[in-house]
C-alpha cells in the first residue's frame, strides 16, 4: 500500500477539529442586551433610560449633564440624532478616575460580554477616559468595587481623537473575565483619567508627568473641567446562554366565520423566551392550508414580541373546524409551536323563524344621538300574520351570565304583526337628545334603564317573564348578542359593537337570518322602520305620551296619525276612552295632514291611577290597526307651597359634561319674604329604605329669626354631594356636611320647617314640599319625577313655580348645563298664589257701634265690644233724630267699619239708611278688623 502524503494528513486533521470543535446547530451571534441612542424625547439627563433593553445609567464623581445635544458624526444610523452631554469634570491634577458616566446592564443568562461607545471629545477635554467594570454594583447607593478593563493589549486608557468629532465603536471586550457573565449586579463606567505618558502643552509650557495631570485633546490648549465628553451609541452585548426554545401564544378573533367567501378573520400570535435572554429578530408562519392558504405564511410583527394579521376566507371551503398551526422562529436558533381552531359556519339563510330583531339601537338621548331613546325593532319575514300576544322582547347586559333576570328589562308584546311589517319597542324615557322615535309600539318600564351604547343582548321571547341565563333556551324565538365580552350570540359570533351614531341591521331589511350574528348584522345608522313602512294602513298615538300623567279635571286632547295604505279609502278613527268613564267609541275629528284629534275631559269619577287608551283606525277596504297608551290619572289640586324644590341634579362630579356636584335649588313662589331660619332640606335614598334621615340645616347656624329669608322669586342653593368632575355650581348658599350623594335610581327630597328627621312621615305636617324621582316608591301624585341620567338635571315647569302636587307632572328633564339659581341671582317671580292660599278673612267683633257713635243706649247697656242688639238700638235712635242733630252728624258707619254700602253710598257725615244696611250686614255676617 502507497503511505498518504502530508497533505492528507493535514486536511484530515482539520476536518476531525472541525467536527470536534463545532457546535451543535446553528451558531449563535452575539445579542444586544441594553442600549442607549439618547433620541427619545422626554429623557431625564441625570438617569437617560435605554432605547432597548433592560439597564440604567448615571453620573458620577461630580459630572453632570447639560441636556443632548447633536449626535451628528456618531455611528448612530439616526442622524444627526442626540448624544449625552456631560461636564463638571474634576480640576487639573485631581481625581484621576473619578468622574464620568456609569451604565449598569443585568448579564443575566449572557456570556462573552462585551462595551461599544461612541465619544466625543471637546479640545479641552481629558484627551484619556478609561473603561472599568463592577460584578457587585449596588443599584441603590451606586457603590461597587470597580476594575480596570482590558481596553488595548497594553492595558492602558482609550485615547481621544480630533477635537469635536466622534470616535465611533470604541470597542471593549471582558469575555472570559470572572463574574461578568450571568451576573444581575454587572455594570460599566466610563471615567476620565489622567495621561500614561510625559506631555507638554503647546511644545513650550510646563512639562507634565505620566499620570499626574489631565492632557487635553487639542494638545496644544489647555484642559477645562468645563469641556464635554458626549456619548452616543453605548451598548452592552453578550452571547445568549439558554437556547430551550420560545413560548408561543395565538388567538383568532373571532373564533368562528362563516364558509363565505370575502370572511375575514385576524389571527394574534405572542411570543416569548421560555427561557434565556429577550427574543429579538422572530419571525412567525402561519399553515392556513385549511383555509385555502400557503403553508407558510408570514405573521406580520408589532413589535415587542406580537405579531398579527388579518386572513380572508376563500369560497368553497366546507363548515366545520379547522386547525391552524403556527411556528415561530429566532435568528440564535430558537424555536416554538402552537396551533388555533377555527371554526367554519354555513351562513345560509335559515328561514324557521317568522319574526326576527331587524334593528338594534343603544346610544338614545346621549349627546350626539340621531334619537332621543334607545329602540329594538322586530319584523315579520314570514308570510302569514303572527300573534305577538305572551310574547316579550328582553334585554340583558353582554356581561352578565346570569342573564335575562330583571322584570324591568321584559317588554311585554302583543297583537299581531303582518307578513313584512316592522315594530318599534322603546327601552327608554324620551330624553332631550336626539329626535323622537317614529311609531313606536311598545314602552318599556319608564323606571328602567336603557340599552348600553356598545355591547348588549337582546332577545325575542316566547314568554312574558325573564328567561334568565339559559342561551339555548327553548323560549328563545331570536337573540343578538353584540360588542366586547358579550356571553351569548348565536353562532357563537357577537355582532360588532355599536356608538351613539350606529345601530344593528339585520341584512336584507331584515329578512336574513343565518343563526350568526356577526354575518346577520352590519352597523350603520338607526332608522327605526313604523309598522307603516312598506304602505300598510296604520295608527299612532301622539298625544297623551305613554307613561305621561295628565290632570283628570283638565281637558284631555287626544292626538293621532293615521297612515293610509296605497287605496285606503273611508277612514274611520275611533276612541276606547272607557277607562277615563267615556263610554263607546268615540270618533276623532279629521284635523288634516294625517292628524285626527279630539279634546274631552274625563268623568270626574275617574279613579286616580294608571289608565289604557286605545285608538282605532278602519278604511273600507276592511283593514284596521290600533294603537294603544298607558297613562297616569291625577288629581291635580292646588298647593300653597311658599317655598318648593324647583330644580335638582343627582349625577353631579360624574362627567366634565356636566356639574360638579349634585344640588337643590329651593324657590320661593309666594309675594312675601319667607324666614327659612330653623328650616332643612332632607334626603331619602334607596338604600336608605326612603326614610328621609338625612338632614341639611338651612339657617345660618345662630338659630336667630330673620338669619335666612328667601325674598319672593328669591332661591336657596344647597350643594348635597362633594365636587367632582365638571362645571363648578357658583357660589352655594348651604354646602351638606356631611357630603350626600343622592342616588340615581331613586330617591326622595324634602323641604322640612325644622331640623328633625321626619323619617318615614313624608306627609307629616312639617313637610313643605317633597319630591320622589326615578324608582322611589314615595312622591307626590300618581308618578314620581324622572330618572335622572348624566347630563340632565330635573326641572320643575313654569320656570319653578308649577305645583299640582304631581311630581311626575310638573318636573321633567332639562340640559344640566343651564346651572342653578341662588340667593345671589336675581328673584325670578312666580305668578300668584291661588286664591284659596290667601289668608281667610278673619270675622271681627268691633267696639260696641253706640260706644264708637258717643250715643246713648236706649236700654241702658254699655260698650262691650260685640255688635249686637244694643248697637242695633242705638243705631235705631240716631236715626230717628231730626237731621242736622248732633247725635247724627257722625261719620257713616259703613266707611267707618271699612265697607263700601250696598247701595254705592259713601261717608256723608251722618247716620242714615246706609248705615242702617250696612249694620244688618255685618250683624249678620262679621266684619274684617
Amino acid at each position: 500500500m502507497r503511505r498518504a502524503g502530508p497533505l492528507w494528513a493535514i486536511c484530515t486533521l482539520v476536518v476531525f477539529l472541525m467536527g470536534v470543535l463545532a457546535p451543535a446547530g446553528r451558531a449563535v451571534a452575539q445579542q444586544v442586551i441594553a442600549s442607549w441612542n439618547f433620541n427619545n424625547p422626554g429623557l431625564d439627563p441625570a438617569a437617560p433610560q435605554p432605547s432597548a433593553g433592560a439597564g440604567s445609567a448615571r453620573l458620577i464623581g461630580g459630572a453632570l449633564s447639560t441636556g443632548f445635544a447633536s449626535g451628528s458624526g456618531s455611528s448612530d444610523p439616526v442622524q444627526p440624532g442626540s448624544g449625552w452631554q456631560t461636564v463638571n469634570y474634576p480640576p487639573q491634577g485631581l481625581a484621576s478616575g473619578s468622574a464620568g458616566v456609569v451604565f449598569a446592564v443585568p448579564t443575566t443568562n449572557f456570556t462573552g460580554i462585551s462595551l461599544r461607545f461612541d465619544l466625543r471629545h471637546a479640545g479641552g477635554a481629558s484627551r484619556f477616559v478609561r473603561v472599568q467594570f463592577a460584578t457587585d454594583f449596588d443599584a441603590v447607593s451606586g457603590q461597587a468595587t470597580w476594575l480596570d478593563a482590558p481596553e488595548s493589549a497594553g492595558g492602558g486608557p482609550l485615547a481621544g481623537g480630533e477635537p469635536a468629532a466622534f470616535v465611533n465603536a470604541r470597542s471593549v471586550s471582558l469575555a472570559g473575565i470572572d463574574g461578568v457573565d450571568d451576573n444581575a449586579r454587572f455594570a460599566v463606567r466610563i471615567v476620565s483619567v489622567f495621561s500614561p505618558d510625559e506631555f507638554q502643552v503647546g511644545g513650550g509650557g510646563a512639562i507634565f508627568p505620566a499620570q499626574s495631570a489631565y492632557q487635553a485633546t487639542n494638545t496644544a490648549g489647555a484642559y477645562s473641567p468645563a469641556a464635554s465628553l458626549r456619548f452616543d451609541r453605548v451598548e452592552v452585548s453578550g452571547t445568549p446562554t439558554d437556547l430551550t426554545g420560545l413560548g408561543v401564544a395565538a388567538t383568532l378573533t373571532p373564533p368562528a366565520v362563516c364558509n363565505a367567501a370575502g370572511e375575514t378573520f385576524s389571527l394574534g400570535v405572542i411570543v416569548t423566551p421560555a427561557a434565556g435572554p429577550a427574543v429579538a429578530g422572530a419571525q412567525v408562519f402561519a399553515d392556513l392550508s385549511a383555509v385555502g392558504g400557503g403553508t407558510a405564511v408570514p405573521v406580520g410583527a408589532q413589535g415587542a414580541g406580537n405579531f398579527g394579521g388579518t386572513f380572508q376566507v376563500p369560497a368553497g371551503i366546507l363548515p366545520g373546524d379547522v386547525t391552524i398551526p403556527i411556528t415561530a422562529t429566532a435568528p440564535d436558533g430558537r424555536a416554538g409551536t402552537t396551533s388555533v381552531t377555527l371554526r367554519l359556519l354555513a351562513c345560509v339563510n335559515d328561514t324557521r323563524a317568522p319574526v326576527v330583531i331587524s334593528q338594534v339601537y343603544g346610544g338614545g338621548g346621549e349627546p350626539g344621538a340621531a334619537f332621543n331613546a334607545d329602540f329594538v325593532e322586530i319584523f315579520n319575514r314570514g308570510a302569514a300574520p303572527v300573534s305577538l300576544d305572551g310574547w316579550s322582547v328582553q334585554h340583558a347586559v353582554a356581561t352578565s351570565a346570569a342573564g335575562f333576570e330583571d322584570d324591568a328589562d321584559v317588554v311585554p308584546l302583543s297583537g299581531t304583526i303582518l307578513p313584512g311589517q316592522y315594530k318599534v319597542v322603546r327601552f327608554t324615557d324620551e330624553r332631550l337628545q336626539g329626535a323622537a322615535l317614529p311609531g313606536v309600539d311598545f314602552v318599556r318600564s319608564a323606571t328602567a334603564g336603557g340599552i348600553a351604547t356598545a355591547s348588549g343582548r337582546v332577545a325575542l321571547v316566547d314568554a312574558g317573564t325573564p328567561i334568565g341565563g339559559d342561551c339555548l333556551d327553548d323560549r328563545i324565538i331570536d337573540q343578538v348578542g353584540w360588542g366586547a365580552g358579550v356571553v351569548c350570540a348565536e353562532g357563537d359570533r357577537p355582532a360588532a359593537g355599536t356608538s351613539v351614531s350606529t345601530a344593528l341591521h339585520r341584512r336584507e331589511a331584515g329578512a336574513f337570518d343565518s343563526n350568526v350574528n356577526a354575518f346577520d348584522f352590519q352597523l350603520g345608522a338607526p332608522a327605526p322602520r313604523t309598522r307603516a313602512t312598506g304602505g300598510f294602513l296604520a295608527v299612532f298615538l301622539q298625544e297623551p305620551a305613554p307613561s305621561g300623567v295628565i290632570c283628570r279635571d283638565d281637558p284631555l286632547t287626544l292626538r293621532a296619525t293615521v297612515w293610509p295604505a296605497a287605496d285606503s279609502s273611508d277612514i274611520l278613527v275611533r276612541a276606547d276612552l272607557t277607562s277615563l268613564g267615556v263610554p263607546g267609541l268615540v270618533p276623532l275629528s279629521d284635523a288634516g295632514g294625517g292628524v285626527w284629534e279630539l279634546t274631552l275631559t274625563p268623568a270626574a269619577a275617574t279613579p286616580e291611577g294608571l289608565a289604557d287608551i286605545a285608538v282605532l283606525v278602519t278604511d273600507g277596504q276592511g283593514r284596521g290597526d290600533t294603537d294603544a297608551a298607558r297613562i297616569s290619572v291625577g288629581v291635580c289640586q292646588v298647593s300653597c307651597a311658599p317655598v318648593v324644590i324647583a330644580r335638582f341634579a343627582t349625577v353631579g362630579g360624574a362627567s366634565v359634561s356636566g356639574v360638579r356636584a349634585d344640588y337643590v335649588e329651593l324657590r320661593n313662589r309666594s309675594a312675601e319674604p319667607v324666614d327659612v331660619e330653623g328650616w332643612s332640606v332632607q334626603y331619602g335614598g334607596q338604600s336608605g329604605a326612603l326614610r328621609l334621615d338625612r338632614v341639611v340645616p338651612l339657617g345660618l347656624g345662630g338659630g336667630q329669626a330673620g338669619q335666612r329669608v328667601i325674598p319672593p322669586g328669591g332661591a336657596l342653593l344647597i350643594q348635597m354631594s362633594a365636587a367632582g368632575l365638571g362645571a363648578p355650581l357658583g357660589q352655594a348658599d348651604v354646602v351638606a356636611a356631611p357630603a350626600i350623594d343622592m342616588e340615581t335610581v331613586g330617591g326622595v327630597i324634602a323641604v322640612v320647617s325644622g331640623t328633625e328627621p321626619v323619617g318615614s312621615l313624608v306627609d307629616g305636617p312639617s313637610v313643605v314640599d317633597l319630591v320622589g324621582y326615578g324608582s322611589s316608591a314615595v312622591f307626590r301624585g300618581v308618578r314620581g319625577a324622572p330618572t335622572l341620567t348624566a347630563g340632565f338635571a330635573a326641572a320643575r315647569g313654569d320656570n319653578g313655580c308649577a305645583d299640582r302636587g304631581q311630581n311626575g307632572l310638573d318636573f321633567a328633564a332639562a340640559p344640566i348645563g343651564v346651572l342653578p339659581l341662588s340667593s345671589a341671582s336675581e328673584p325670578v317671580a312666580c305668578p300668584p298664589l291661588a286664591e284659596v292660599c290667601l289668608p281667610p278673612p278673619q270675622a271681627c267683633s268691633p267696639a260696641d257701634i253706640a260706644d264708637e257713635l258717643g250715643l246713648t243706649v236706649a236700654n241702658g247697656g254699655g260698650p262691650n265690644g260685640v255688635l249686637d242688639g244694643n248697637d242695633f238700638v242705638a243705631l235705631l235712635a240716631a236715626l230717628v233724630l231730626p237731621e242736622g242733630d248732633q247725635g247724627r252728624l257722625v261719620v257713616d258707619i259703613a266707611d267707618f267699619l271699612g265697607l263700601t254700602t250696598l247701595d254705592g253710598g259713601g261717608p256723608d257725615g251722618e247716620v242714615d239708611g246706609n248705615d242702617f244696611v250696612a249694620f244688618l250686614t255685618l250683624f249678620a255676617l262679621g266684619c274684617p278688623l
